[in-house]
């Protein structure tokens, strides 16, 4: 899934870091451009704290806000200029997050450890690549005669649960991967507009296609991306429904393409993927799919301060763990908050490769699933980025539930459903391995109907008490 990181990322020339809160360059950061447009602007237009420490490392560098901000010139621009930040922008210290870029490799190291060392920076991070390979399904000779995928769907009683909640087509899953082939017949009237935040710096001769330009174009060329929304929105023409029914998907370029031992797999850069988190929020996603992830390299948490704001929309965002078979955090998962999916084969057990620990939540079928492919096909693929999708098409089928009823349930709500309904192999609440147990769909919305039943109850008393307190005060 994705390489270990030690140390400073040879090459690496570029760093994102989150100024301290209430600096002066903090308050500054909304006034400069975004990276994408920063040619030109310098640290020391931001600040003369910054200049100073760019003429320590002996260049001027430059600079500009690593997130597109939700008040802006041009709002079909994600990049446009900033108008003021919002206060969910403020708490996650979004508005705090700067990009700069350097000439030479041990320029942007030193300059990270002196922004932290100064106390000008909370975390930086540099500005790396990541890679999300699959891995190859080798148990297809063991599947027992049925439809393709159906295994996976039975062990977590997806169809019941479809069969309780259909879905709705206002809930929106934004897939933040390699693009989603839009013509492939699973998907047909699914989609809804996305972008392509795809922007790699590095000069790897293996990268193929679109990776040097952002634009609304999210054509998948890796397939990466369209299995993953296969898994959560298919229509069911050659392959068992979504996990999400009558969900829509919202693609989100975050991950270009490059080849790795022949095959096409997705690579990309954090900011890429934070700013294609935030934007999916600003865009009015209910959930987001992260089947991608990194370990930490540099201090901080990566993804943290995109991840907070999604939260503080009550956005739910969920990632798998990681195909490293060790309990090594892999981030956007390790990130407090998330619904972090690990793996189980068609035995019902966990994954020999699902990355494992405390921040584990649950897991789902993870090997030999069957979805859609590039150019119309299907294809099996195995790995946590492909147990993830279930589990985000769960929350999309709680978030219709709740809907149904013109309600709302917290982020925070539905991510306690979900673990509290997983079908647990004894009595222990949790266990490294496997989380809180396999996600149960069915249990999910049965629990979620309840929750929803109680609640009108208690709405219905409230106004009857309500009723009778003014009926007192009438005839007294």
């Amino acid at each position: 899934m994705v390489p270990a990181q030690h140390g400073w990322p040879p090459g690496c020339t570029e760093l994102v870091s989150t100024l301290a809160e209430g600096s002066p360059e903090a308050s500054q950061v909304v006034r400069a451009p975004h990276w994408r447009r920063a040619r030109g602007y310098t640290p020391a237009e931001l600040s003369t704290r910054l200049g100073e420490l760019m003429r320590q490392v002996g260049e001027l560098g430059e600079l500009g806000r690593a997130f597109s901000a939700r008040h802006r010139e041009d709002f079909s621009d994600p990049f446009s200029n900033a108008l003021e930040s919002t206060p969910a922008e403020q708490v996650s210290g979004l508005s705090r997050v700067i990009r700069i870029r350097t000439r030479d490799p041990s320029t942007a190291e030193r300059l990270a450890h002196l922004l932290i060392s100064t106390g000008l920076a909370e975390s930086t991070h540099p500005v790396a690549t990541l890679t999300t390979g699959d891995l190859e399904p080798d148990t297809l000779s063991q599947l027992p005669s049925m439809q393709p995928g159906g295994w996976a769907v039975r062990v977590i009683h997806g169809d019941e649960a479809l069969d309780l909640e259909p879905g709705d087509p206002d809930v929106i899953v934004a897939v933040l991967d390699t693009g989603v082939d839009s013509s492939h017949p699973e998907l047909h009237g699914k989609l809804v507009s996305g972008y392509d935040f795809v922007a790699i710096p590095d000069e790897d001769t293996n990268l193929i296609g679109d990776v040097k330009t952002p634009d609304p174009d999210t054509t998948d060329e890796a397939g990466h991306g369209t299995h993953v929304a296969g898994i959560i929105g298919a229509r069911g023409k050659r392959m068992i429904n979504g996990m999400g029914g009558d969900c829509r998907i919202m693609p989100v370029r975050v991950l270009g393409t490059t080849l790795e031992n022949g095959a096409r797999v997705g690579v990309g850069i954090i900011t890429n993927i934070d700013d294609g988190l935030k934007y999916a929020v600003d865009r009015g996603a209910d959930v987001i799919n992260l089947s991608l992830g990194i370990t930490a390299s540099g201090p901080g948490i990566p993804h943290r301060r995109a991840v907070e704001y999604a939260r503080l929309h009550d956005v739910i965002v969920v990632a798998s763990s990681g195909n490293d078979g060790t309990s090594q955090p892999v981030f956007p998962g390790a990130v407090p908050g998330v619904i972090t999916v690990g793996a189980i084969t068609e035995l019902g057990r966990v994954a020999a490769f699902s990355s494992w620990g405390p921040f584990l939540d649950v897991v789902a079928p993870g090997t030999a699933i069957y979805s859609a492919d590039l150019g119309g096909g299907y294809r099996y693929r195995s790995g946590t980025s492909h147990a993830a999708p279930f589990v985000s098409g769960v929350a999309a089928l709680i978030v219709a539930r709740a809907r149904r009823q013109g309600l709302t349930l917290r982020e925070r709500t539905i991510r306690r459903i979900i673990r509290d309904t997983a079908d647990r192999s004894d009595q222990r609440r949790a266990d490294a391995w496997a989380g809180t147990g396999i996600l149960n769909a069915r249990d999910a919305i049965l629990l979620t109907s309840n929750l929803i039943r109680n609640h009108l109850i208690r709405q219905r008393q409230q106004s009857w008490q309500d009723v009778s307190s003014a009926v007192l005060v009438l005839t007294a």
